[in-house]
């Protein structure tokens, strides 16, 4: 029999490796222990990239897994296709050229940002977002428009006002003033708007010079349109603030771009565009480009004339108001009840969208459908409008199924549309075992797909499925929802995938990477939602509903 000396050196070649690597210097120990600490310093700053800027989610107890090497190679990949790099999934030279390289505070749209890779290459197996409008946007255009503006949240009127607050110490006022003023006209120029700077009182857009993050990172940030900070465009003043030079941070090009932001408009990944979300340096006369054009002009429409300055009241006007404030005086108690609370009354009992896509608010004895535009039909009694269900509910929420489910003390009702269910009502008990009676609020969290059930000051994870039971572990403190008030009287999912509570008067945005309330928030439910009139300053009146 020969003996086979190549499979003696196959074997023997991995513990070869190993005794050289035992035996290896100290000095290339150490650099094999620096080379590998590096790469795990790198991971763990491209994750907080990532999770500051939109592409992981933050950490959130209701659903935190941290990101494995698997799923952060994924994003970073997503990321590069988005911004038109060689996708390679590994923190190559290019990529964290580009995670470093200075840029906006405002948060990438994900949900855009992962229709567009759909649209590309079909849907995303491990994704749960149902948004059923994104793809086809992503098709067809590359400009993104900000989620709460699809739902309504712009600006309704066209003279906004403006005024720096708070100036840098970099560049001398009027300097600063003419900077402004230039970027303004920009957007003018595309879109129908007239933007004065207003010395004193109260303004839509309020600009600030502040301490931020450092030099050379997130140069600004700024809200989009709304009351409030809605609107408002806040200046790192660690920045190096130049005006007509390339060195420093140019303030014309960050106001060109900020001002988008303010408008409603997203980041867009069209090299060149206004709206990229990275700082481009300085380009004399550079202004806004064919898709930041196309973006604003998709909002507001194009330019118009200037509007003539506002005429006295003639007699016709006064009789329409006049009017006007009758046909109000008579609107039902429903309505009397919905748009003049008392500070301390819940506006609504429940709100949710059913299978067919149609908006039901309940309040009492009453419910009423509401429009895109925020229109509402005119109240029907619950018992009649929804055949089985008793005069007044708890709460309501339309679970992933498609079913609507009515909660009225240690009952449910299980709807499709407006037809009730065979077998139901049931005992909460039995349909939710583990699930208390006398509801607040009831809601389907899309992020982890879970049902919640909210009385009081608490909270309540069920688990849908085969299990059918409360999670381990719960009821837990409503406090874990940051931000949010004590006591829900409501809660839905939006078209938009958002979760919205309510509560008196108010209604809160929550921000699911965030795990907390959106800036800008609490605002009114009666004007928001249901287009109540309330007397409002010129500022608060200058923005539209969200749905």
């Amino acid at each position: 029999m020969r003996f086979r000396w190549t499979a003696v050196v196959k074997c023997a070649l991995p513990v070869i490796a190993i005794i050289l690597l035992y035996h290896a210097s100290p000095a290339e120990g150490r650099s094999l222990r620096r080379e590998e600490r590096g790469i795990t310093e790198a991971f763990q700053k491209a994750k907080g990239f990532l999770q500051d800027y939109g592409w992981l989610p933050k950490w959130n107890p209701e659903n935190f897994r941290e990101a494995t090497g698997r799923v952060l190679r994924k994003v970073i990949k997503k990321f590069q296709r988005f911004f038109g790099l060689r996708e390679t999934g590994e923190l190559d030279i290019p990529t964290v050229t580009l995670m470093n390289s200075p840029r906006c505070g405002v948060e990438d749209n994900m949900q855009v940002v992962d229709a567009q890779i759909e649209a590309e290459e079909g849907p995303d197996p491990e994704s749960n977002n149902p948004n059923d409008n994104s793809a086809t946007m992503a098709r067809r255009k590359r400009y993104i428009i900000q989620d709460s503006v699809l739902q309504g949240q712009k600006w309704q009127r066209r003279d906004l006002k403006y005024r720096v607050t708070q100036y840098s110490s970099k560049i001398d006022r009027a300097t600063v003033d003419g900077v402004f003023r230039k970027a303004f006209f920009e957007w003018e120029k595309a879109g129908p708007f007239n933007i004065t700077l207003k010395p004193d009182g109260p303004v839509h857009i309020d600009i600030k010079f502040a301490p931020g993050d450092g030099p050379g990172k997130a140069l600004a940030y700024a809200y989009g349109p709304g009351p409030g900070i809605g609107g408002d465009m806040r200046f790192d003043e660690y920045e190096d603030w130049t005006v007509r030079s390339a060195s420093g941070q140019n303030l014309y090009m960050v106001a060109l771009h900020e001002i988008g932001h303010t408008f409603g408009l997203d980041h867009s990944n069209v090299k060149g565009a206004i709206m990229n979300p990275y700082y481009s340096g300085y380009v004399q006369g550079k202004s806004l480009q064919p898709d930041d054009i196309a973006g604003i002009q998709a909002i507001y429409g194009p330019r118009t004339q200037r509007p003539a300055p506002p005429a006295a009241p003639t007699a016709a006007k006064m009789i329409a108001e006049q009017t006007g404030r009758e046909r109000r005086g008579k609107l039902s108690a429903l309505y009397r009840d919905v748009c003049n609370m008392g500070e301390n009354e819940k506006v609504i009992d429940g709100v949710t969208i059913t299978e067919d896509r149609r908006v039901y608010a309940f309040k009492g004895k009453y419910f009423f459908e509401l429009s895109q535009d925020s229109s509402r039909s005119q109240p029907e009694p619950i018992s009649q409008g929804w055949v089985g269900l008793p005069e007044t509910i708890d709460t309501v929420f339309t679970g992933p199924e498609g079913y609507t489910f009515f909660f009225k003390g240690d009952q449910v009702y299980r709807f499709k549309n407006r037809q009730m269910q065979s077998g139901y009502p049931r005992p909460i008990s039995q349909a939710f075992p583990g699930v208390p009676s006398n509801l607040d609020a009831v809601f389907f969290y899309l992020p982890n797909r879970k049902i919640y059930f909210i009385k009081g000051g608490q909270y309540y994870r069920f688990e849908a499925g085969t299990e059918r039971r409360v999670a381990d572990g719960y009821p837990k403190n409503l406090s874990e929802w940051k931000k949010l008030p004590g006591h829900i009287d409501a809660a839905v999912m939006w078209r938009d995938g958002r979760t919205y509570f309510f509560a008196g008067k108010n209604y809160y945005k929550f921000n699911d990477a965030k795990f907390a309330v959106e800036d800008g928030y609490p605002k009114p439910t009666a004007s928001w939602w249901f287009s109540c009139p309330e007397e409002t300053s010129e500022v608060e009146a200058a923005t539209e509903s969200p749905v």
